[in-house]
């Protein structure tokens, strides 16, 4: 008699939670519901806890991994700024490699440290250079500028 209780028990156990986890609603069906202009509380409270956390450039990216879709792993995204949903759908991939993105990088960089180099010719146009040459012809005297100013030079 023990052993037929026992029976009825992990019987009654299994069959419990193939009944329960049934009526439990897929996770992708879950994730359906999320659309744009839609609070971060409101997607974690339809769609559960995402699979990873991301911001890039102010936008936070939460990325879900739905094993139980038809189709098979299926990932989507969610974007938002200040705190609303302002993208739902399919993983965005970046427009260009990441070996792209460092040439690109490469070329802005050398852009920018050009842009910072000194242009001595605006330099000369703000200065006026007199060289003061020493009767002996030997050496060169002191170099002595001279700011120009709109009425005359000063020193």
């Amino acid at each position: 008699m023990g052993r037929s209780k026992s029976y009825f028990l992990c019987l009654s156990v299994v069959w419990l939670s193939l009944f329960l986890s049934a009526c439990q609603t897929p996770r992708y069906r879950e994730f359906e519901q999320v659309k744009v202009g839609m609070s971060k509380e409101q997607v974690l409270s339809v769609a559960g806890n995402p699979s990873n956390r991301d911001r890039k450039q102010s936008v936070d990216r939460w990325t879900y991994n739905l094993h139980d879709h038809p189709d098979g792993k299926t990932v989507r995204e969610v974007h938002f700024f200040e705190g609303v949903s302002t993208y739902v759908g399919p993983k965005q991939l970046p427009a260009v490699s990441a070996d792209q993105q460092d040439q690109i990088n490469e070329i802005k960089n050398r852009e920018a440290e050009e842009r910072e180099r000194v242009d001595y010719s605006s330099v000369n146009k703000q200065y006026e250079i007199q060289r003061f040459v020493p009767v002996d012809d030997e050496e060169e005297g002191p170099v002595i500028l001279e700011q120009k100013s709109q009425g005359g030079t000063a020193r």
